[in-house]
């Protein structure tokens, strides 16, 4: 059989997808698995030991009902016979209905039912989201014990960013992905300067990885900090480049975003601050890796904008430099 997969859409859904890859597979282990991811999310899945093909579509592919519907029937060549649909919006059902699958299965909600086969309620009680993409695969019974396999690098990619450290002088560094998609899980600048001057850090080396929207904070770090300690990567790489300089530190302190997942994912000591997210549901995962919040009392809010005008951003402001180095020296040891 073929088996697609419509990936979410943004990088850390993405990497929580990896878990239900994986359930997939062991599920059906002789069928084709192909995954439809929007191009910037393709890397996420991109030379996976479990995926038989990544198909990417551009964005402009997306834009408008005339060129969705157009997509939807473009994936008529997959003959696909059963299509799992990740994301919660109705446009990824209307293509999922337009491919022609024969069983089409996604949850509930946004008028979505009459596009789907097979639709599922969410779950009521609280899960994390990889949990609930794992949710849509009907009797898993015999998949209970699959193996995670995560994001997979070549050895090409990976001589590549040892290749780009060793030109900037960098070794061992420790990660700063200090950028988030979201204003109210974007941590201070303020704050990245406090952990990067604080006496836990000594002298250790670090490196931002992020877009290209993230260059102008990062510059503003390092003129606190310092070129001798900080260098940036933003916006200067691929995301599939970001994933290999990110595989190369030693550990990454991590807004809550689409790299930290990354880092998670790779099994690089990783500490993610949380502010308005929340950690049971949306945390990384990986054995390396531990949530930093300060609990304050209008967190976690799930909200894209801080909507406390009184004390804006108290959620990620509250947490101090000597909880994260704490819990470095934790995850050290």
């Amino acid at each position: 059989m073929n088996i697609g997969v419509y990936s979410p859409n943004w990088v850390g859904d993405a990497v929580m997808a990896l878990k239900f890859i994986g359930r997939l597979r062991k599920q059906y282990a002789d069928d084709k698995l192909i995954v439809i991811a929007r191009d910037w999310v393709a890397a996420i899945f991109d030379n996976h030991p479990l995926i038989n093909k990544v198909l990417p579509v551009p964005t402009k592919e997306l834009a408008g009902v005339f060129n969705t519907i157009k997509t939807g029937r473009s994936f008529q060549k997959l003959n696909l016979d059963i299509f799992f649909v990740l994301p919660d919006s109705f446009r990824s059902a209307v293509i999922a209905w337009f491919s022609k699958s024969n069983t089409r299965i996604g949850f509930t909600g946004q008028m979505r039912e009459p596009f789907l086969t097979d639709q599922m309620d969410l779950p009521k009680e609280a899960i994390h989201r990889s949990e609930k993409y794992i949710y849509l695969i009907q009797n898993d019974e015999h998949a209970l014990d699959f193996q995670h396999v995560g994001i997979t690098l070549r050895e090409q990619e990976i001589k590549w960013a040892n290749e780009i450290l060793q030109e900037n002088n960098v070794q061992d560094p420790i990660g700063l992905l200090t950028g988030s998609v979201a204003k109210s899980r974007s941590v201070p600048i303020g704050k990245w300067i406090e952990i990067a001057k604080d006496k836990s850090a000594d002298d250790n080396k670090f490196v931002i990885i992020g877009e290209k929207r993230d260059a102008g904070n990062a510059q503003k770090i390092i003129a606190q900090v310092g070129e001798d300690r900080v260098i940036s990567f933003c916006g200067k790489h691929t995301l599939r480049e970001s994933i290999a300089l990110i595989s190369r530190c030693r550990a990454v302190i991590a807004a809550d975003s689409g790299l930290g997942h990354i880092a998670a994912d790779l099994d690089i000591p990783t500490i993610s601050l949380f502010g308005a997210g929340d950690p049971e549901k949306t945390r990384p995962l990986g054995d390396l890796t531990q949530v930093v919040t300060a609990n304050v009392h209008c967190s976690p809010c799930g909200d894209n904008i801080c909507g406390n005008t009184l004390e804006p951003m108290i959620c990620l402001d509250s947490i101090s430099s000597t909880q994260v180095w704490n819990t470095y020296s934790d995850l050290h040891n």
